[in-house]
């Protein structure tokens, strides 16, 4: 599958994305200057050569504070050095030492300049409110203060205080990014999928309070990607549409409370279903005639095992009829102990 994204980092707290991968790929030059408290570094062209462009190295960004902050985080168009003046073009945090975390009453902005084309974090927390992307850019966009791509077709993160009344995403947004709503506390379990939607990808919702109890996806969705849903301590209730073609790992790792699952037809191949915390499981409806391909045959077998706390031997699973021979003698849905025929009094994914 090719992304409009490139990954950068896998971090339990927070992933934080490239946009246009292709023309990031700058060297650093050493060349590094202050201004203020924040820290630039000139980067390179493809020659070796000094451009006209800095990143923008974490520091204590104007009207940004170390764990406290208030008012809005100024990322500028330019700077100055030498007599010279050079575009903002990237802005780098490494953690833990520069959490952009706010512990008062009025979380603040993140303002980013017309030149910004590259942001990544490391490990950190964005707790304040609202992106202002300045007129001009031609890589990102903020609605609502959530950060898009500026053709508005990938979600690349909503901060973690943004408050939007309705949970409302625009129909054109095809790509929830990695992390995009991942420790989000403020959203009240009220997220309206868009209609486009096709990709949800790593740890995109994950401790998240934009999701809802129940998850029904929308039709168009066809990948979900590892951990999409995990630590979602609330949720109860899965169904996915028909149309999607692959369930990554662990996407529902953590959800203790996760009583029923309803995988489609269309589903190709799967991850582990069950991890630490959906252990208890009650109902899974599989509607695919015949079983759907593991990714990793041991991890999804190790559900099973009760020495490592797992009870997936418990969990019902319903199959389309005549199918349940076939699910009984695959070597890894085999392993549950009860399969029945859909029709024979499962719950339909509901809570």
């Amino acid at each position: 599958m090719k992304k409009t994204m490139r990954k950068l980092f896998i971090t339990p707290l927070l992933c934080l994305i490239c946009i246009n991968p292709d023309i990031w790929a700058q060297n650093e030059s050493g060349v590094i200057f202050n201004v203020g408290l924040d820290l630039y570094e000139i980067l390179t062209t493809e020659d070796g050569s000094l451009s006209d462009e800095v990143r923008l190295w974490g520091g204590l960004v104007e009207g940004f504070r170390n764990s406290s902050y208030e008012g809005t985080g100024f990322v500028p168009d330019e700077v100055e050095y030498e007599g010279k003046k050079y575009k903002v073009a990237e802005f780098v945090i490494e953690g833990p030492y520069w959490e952009f975390e706010y512990r008062g009453e009025n979380p603040g902005d993140l303002s980013l300049g017309k030149f910004i084309r590259r942001i990544e974090a490391r490990g950190w927390r964005f707790d304040f409110s609202r992106y202002e992307i300045r007129e001009g850019n031609p890589y990102f966009k903020s609605i609502d203060g959530i950060l898009y791509t500026h053709d508005g077709k990938t979600l690349i993160h909503c901060p973690t205080k943004n408050k939007t009344e309705k949970g409302l995403i625009p129909d054109s947004v095809e790509v929830i990014g990695e992390g995009a709503f991942a420790n989000n506390t403020t959203w009240n379990r009220n997220i309206k999928f868009p209609k486009a939607l096709k990709i949800i990808e790593e740890y995109a919702f994950q401790e998240s309070a934009a999701v809802p109890y129940l998850v029904e996806l929308p039709p168009n969705v066809e990948t979900i990607e590892d951990w999409a849903f995990r630590w979602n301590y609330h949720m109860c209730g899965v169904v996915l549409p028909e149309g999607l073609k692959n369930l990554g790992e662990e996407v529902f790792d953590g959800n203790y409370k996760l009583k029923s699952l309803t995988i489609p037809s269309s589903v190709e191949s799967i991850g582990t279903i069950s991890c630490n915390g959906t252990s208890y499981i009650d109902t899974i409806i599989c509607k695919r005639p015949t079983p759907p391909a593991v990714k990793d045959k041991d991890l999804f077998i190790r559900q099973f095992d009760r020495d490592h706390g797992y009870f997936m031997d418990e969990a019902l699973l319903y199959v389309p009829k005549g199918s349940r021979e076939a699910y009984k003698n695959d070597e890894c849905w085999g392993k549950f102990n009860k399969i029945l025929e859909i029709g024979e009094g499962e719950k339909i994914g509901k809570c």
